[in-house]
Order: C-alpha cells, then sequence, then structure tokens
C-alpha cells in the first residue's frame, strides 16, 4: 500500500504544471487580480467640486462649476440640482478640471453636483438669481419703502410709446450722473414661454453708443425705447440695485421684427506677438474688439482670458491689454474665449405707412448721417446718385431698397488691398469691390439721402464651421429700428460652404441668418493712450476701429498675427 502512495506522489510531482488540479483556481484568481486592477485604473479617483461662479453679467445663467477629476469628456456624466439632471443640450464646455453649463432660468435653488462614471462629488449650494431675496417689489408697492437704497421708478411718461421715442422716467435713486446704469426693456422673443414667470422674461438695454440716454439725473431720466424692445416690464439697473418694474406698452404701427433660430456659440479669438528688436522701456498697447451685445447677439459670456497681460479696462465696446519691457524673441499670445446666443432676424414692413419722421437735429442722426474717413456723403456724385434713386418720394424704406438694388445691379465683386478702402472712389463706368466696399457703398448712399445708416463688421461662419471675414450694413426707420442689410451676398455666391438662401436678393433686404456674427457696429474712435504713442491702424480687420495697436518707448519691431475667430461648438 505505501509503495502504490509514494508511486502516486511522484507521479503526481512529475506532473506539468498546467495538468495539476490547482491550476484552473490559480488562473481564476489571477485573472480576476487582473481585471480588478484594470477595474482601478479606469475608474479613477472620484470627482470633487471646489467652487461654483457665475458669469459677471446682470442677466447671465451661465454657470462655471471648477473641481478635479470630471474627466476629459462628458462620457455620461451629469450635473444634478436637486436631483434634477440637466439636459446634454446646456453643456457648453466639458474638461478633467472645469464644466460650464447654462442653467434654465426656471431651475429652482438647491444642492448642485456632479456624477461620473468615477463617482459622486460633493454638494454646493447653487442660488437662482431671480430667487434672491429683494427689497421692492413693484407688483404690490409704488412707493419707495424705508429699507430700499437703490433706485426707485415712480411714474413711466407715456405708457403706451414706440420704438425710439423718448420715454421720461421719474423716480428717485438714480445717481446723479449714468455711470455704468441702465434702463432695461423687455426683449422682444419670437414667442412667450408660459412656464416663465413674466419678471424672469429676457431683457435689452439702451444703448449708450446708439445715443439712447438723453438726460440722466437722480430723479429723472430720459431715454430712447430700444431696437429690440417689446412690452413688457422695465427698471433701472444700478451698482446699488435693480429698481421696482413697470409696465411699459410699445406698438409697432410701420412693421415689426422677429428673432428665431438660435445657434448658441463658443468661439476663441487669438492674437499672436514676437518681439523682434527692443530696448528697456518699451509698451505695446492692444485694442481688441469684443463680441457685442444687440437684440439679434446675446447671453454673452467672457469664458478667459488666457494671458497675464489685462485687459485694463473696456472702452467703446473694445477692451485694452498692454504688454510691457519686451525683450527680444519674446512670443506672446492673447486669446479670449466667448460664448453666446446669435438669432436670426426677420422683419415685417408696412411700407405704405413709413415716413421720414427723424429728429434731424439730434445727435443720433447727425452721427448716423454723418461723414468720417470712410464715408462721405457730401461727395457730389453721391448726393446725385442718392437723389436719383430717391425721386419724389420721401420715404426712407422705399430710397434704401432702391440703393440695395441698384448697388446687385451695377456692383461686381473684385479683391481690393485693405488699405485702399480709405481711397475707394465710385466710378461712373463701373463699380468693383469686396464685401466691406458693398456694405460703405450702401451706407454711404443712405446717408446722402438722409437715412441714418452704419457698417457692421464681424465674421460669417459656414458649414464647416469655418469663420470667414465679412460686412454687412443696417440703416434707421422710425418706430421700427435698425433694419440689416447684406448687398454682398444677395449678390455673389462666392462662400461655397456658406448656405445660401432660395432668393438671396430679396431674402437679405431686411432679413438675416443667425450664421452672422457681429463684432463692431458703426466707426469706433479711438484715442491715443500715450501723447508719444505710435498708433497702428491694421487695414481689413473685420472690426470697425481707429487704432488696433500702439507702440510705446523703444519697442523697434515686432511681428504681430489677428487670428480669425476659431469655432469651438455649436449648440
Amino acid at each position: 500500500m505505501s509503495d502504490r502512495q509514494d508511486t502516486s506522489s511522484k507521479t503526481s510531482h512529475n506532473k506539468k504544471f498546467y495538468e495539476r488540479p490547482e491550476f484552473i483556481p490559480i488562473i481564476i484568481f489571477i485573472i480576476l487580480f487582473f481585471l480588478l486592477i484594470i477595474n482601478t485604473s479606469l475608474s479613477g479617483y472620484p470627482p470633487s467640486i471646489e467652487k461654483i461662479s457665475r458669469e459677471n453679467n446682470i442677466h447671465s445663467f451661465m454657470l462655471k462649476i471648477d473641481g478635479k477629476n470630471f474627466g476629459d469628456k462628458k462620457a455620461g456624466g451629469e450635473v444634478y440640482i436637486e436631483d434634477l439632471a440637466l439636459t446634454d443640450s446646456a453643456f457648453l464646455k466639458w474638461t478633467d478640471n472645469q464644466i460650464i453649463v447654462a442653467i434654465p432660468k426656471e431651475i429652482k435653488s438647491g444642492l448642485l453636483y456632479v456624477v461620473t462614471k468615477t463617482g459622486k462629488t460633493n454638494a454646493v449650494i447653487y442660488t437662482n438669481p431671480n430667487e434672491t431675496p429683494e427689497l421692492f417689489s413693484a407688483m404690490y408697492r409704488s412707493e419707495r419703502t424705508p429699507q430700499q437704497t437703490g433706485p426707485n421708478i415712480l411714474s413711466v411718461i407715456p405708457l403706451v410709446s414706440k420704438v425710439g421715442e423718448v420715454l421720461t422716467i421719474k423716480g428717485n435713486g438714480f445717481g446723479r450722473e449714468q455711470g455704468k446704469s441702465l434702463v432695461f426693456f423687455t426683449w422682444k422673443t419670437q414667442t412667450k414661454n408660459p412656464d416663465v414667470a413674466e419678471d424672469s422674461l429676457p431683457v435689452v438695454s439702451a444703448k449708450k453708443n446708439d445715443f439712447d440716454y438723453i438726460s440722466w439725473d437722480d430723479k429723472e431720466i430720459k431715454v430712447k425705447i430700444p431696437d429690440g424692445a417689446t412690452s413688457g416690464n422695465i427698471y433701472v439697473y444700478s451698482e446699488n440695485g435693480n429698481s421696482n418694474q413697470k409696465y411699459l406698452e410699445i406698438q409697432y404701427p410701420s412693421g415689426n421684427k422677429h428673432y428665431h433660430n438660435r445657434n448658441k456659440y463658443s468661439i476663441k479669438y487669438s492674437i499672436y506677438i514676437k518681439t523682434l528688436n527692443s530696448e528697456s522701456n518699451n509698451g505695446l498697447y492692444l485694442w481688441i474688439p469684443k463680441i457685442i451685445e444687440e437684440a439679434e447677439q446675446r447671453e454673452i459670456s467672457y469664458i478667459q482670458n488666457r494671458s497675464r497681460f489685462g485687459p485694463l479696462f473696456d472702452y467703446k465696446r473694445v477692451m485694452l491689454f498692454y504688454l510691457d519691457e519686451l525683450k527680444n524673441g519674446d512670443q506672446h499670445e492673447i486669446t479670449l474665449e466667448y460664448i453666446f446666443d446669435r438669432y436670426a432676424v426677420t422683419t415685417e414692413i408696412d411700407a405704405g405707412t413709413i415716413t421720414a419722421a427723424y429728429d434731424k437735429e439730434s445727435e443720433f442722426y447727425l452721427h448716423y448721417t454723418g461723414e468720417n474717413d470712410y464715408l462721405k456723403p457730401e461727395l457730389a456724385e453721391m448726393k446725385q446718385l442718392s437723389a436719383e434713386l430717391k425721386g419724389n418720394q420721401d420715404n426712407p424704406y422705399l430710397t434704401a431698397k432702391k440703393i440695395y438694388e441698384y448697388i446687385i445691379e451695377n456692383m461686381s465683386f473684385c479683391y481690393l488691398n485693405p488699405y485702399q478702402y480709405r481711397t475707394w472712389r465710385l466710378s461712373p463706368d463701373s463699380i468693383q469691390g469686396d464685401s466691406f466696399m458693398y456694405a460703405i457703398l450702401f451706407c454711404t448712399l443712405c446717408r446722402s439721402a438722409g437715412i441714418p445708416a452704419r457698417p457692421v463688421a464681424g465674421f460669417l461662419i459656414d458649414n464647416k464651421k469655418s469663420s470667414i471675414r465679412h460686412f454687412w450694413a443696417e440703416f434707421y426707420l422710425p418706430n421700427v429700428g435698425w433694419i440689416p442689410v447684406d448687398p454682398f451676398l444677395a449678390d455673389n455666391s462666392r462662400y461655397k460652404d456658406f448656405p445660401s438662401p432660395e432668393n438671396a436678393k430679396s431674402y437679405y433686404f431686411g432679413n438675416l441668418d443667425n450664421r452672422h456674427i457681429t463684432w463692431s457696429k458703426g466707426f469706433i474712435n479711438l484715442r491715443k493712450i500715450t501723447p508719444n504713442g505710435r498708433a497702428v491702424y491694421k487695414a481689413g480687420l473685420p472690426n470697425l476701429q481707429s487704432i488696433h495697436e500702439e507702440i510705446t518707448g523703444n519697442l523697434h519691431e515686432y511681428s504681430i498675427f489677428w487670428r480669425d475667430v476659431k469655432v469651438l461648438g455649436i449648440f
């Protein structure tokens, strides 16, 4: 018996490892061990929130969530507010350490947290701005309470008005000077959402650049009703808070404008600088345009500035940056990122009711019918041509349409050196130019005919999400507002990847798609910062400003590249 046991034992030891009975359990253990390691490495560390912050915009609901371990992509991740998950369309940016999300205005305050494949974050409190306790409510009171310290509206005259008419707001606490204070009107949405409270509807402000503010003191404001306003509540915003709200009815006897088909864009804009020859005590100022808020371009959030320089301040819709003590070989890049909504614009005009009821002594009229380096409405040939197109009628809408049709029929495309823009003249034999010159000729002829008009600069976004430098125009109608026109796109299909409407000629008089991104409207006159500074104008850039760069001190030579807009996403 013992001999058999010894033999059996020897046989077992002589077997190869994979033939032994313990082989399968060991292999299973090894596989499970490696699966555990792989799962651990893939799962990573749980996410966490460090802080949340809203953009510095009085009516913005854009929220930044800073933290770590969110993952480089959304990949199934969610953001919850009181156990309500935000929809995929709300997410504008998702990186490992930052999420940017558009919070719907109807979402209530509550605990916010992020859930990813690696776990759930800590919860932080999100406060809906509309739920912040207010000191004053126009729904129940029309007199100032002892607790209120901000502006207070007592009356609005008249209570029924039209776009462009002057409104008198009486009250107290407005401030002796306007400063950064503004008057806000209800914005003309395409349709009203019954689920959104009336006092949280989107708003549009009267614009300083459009000369909307006539006068301002502590007890009375005179302001023009701005383009894009509709019937609804108005209020005064100041650094001391918002006023109570008063209802204003706005009528449209001559036509209406609609804003629809929203695109939400995420873009970046960069300037690259390299120092070639410099000595100590030098500097470079850069006047960089920014996305401007208009009735058709809204909810603008300035996401970040990837630069250690500036901006020093904002002035006339541009930002001033300053680079100092540049050394030979230095390379710097300033990159600005924005998220904003862009709407298509459609107008419905009752041409027979339009009259030339302009206040011809107003600052607005004198500015938008006057001359500058590019627009020469007083030239004899412009006066003669505009008079011929106008004829005996005095209807600014019909005159502008005649000018538009004349340009399309008689002008042809040609490439121009941008430095020719200031020397370009109307030829009796042929008219040639690029989109800038189409816009300039339209505005010049309108101004010659006594119609306020301005060129608009920006970018087109094509089907491949590429940006194209472009110029178009607007003219102003009493009781209606600014009317968009794009004579170049109406006359040309040069951009093969840019979608063209079926009848471009009729469409681009009074209508505009949501692929136009506005950078500047009208010309922005800037002054040098230093008396001995050397100002530089960059011809051809899609922003209408007199200075782009200012060299100071011993900066002898540098190279600079103003890049076109790059589209990061369309939502």
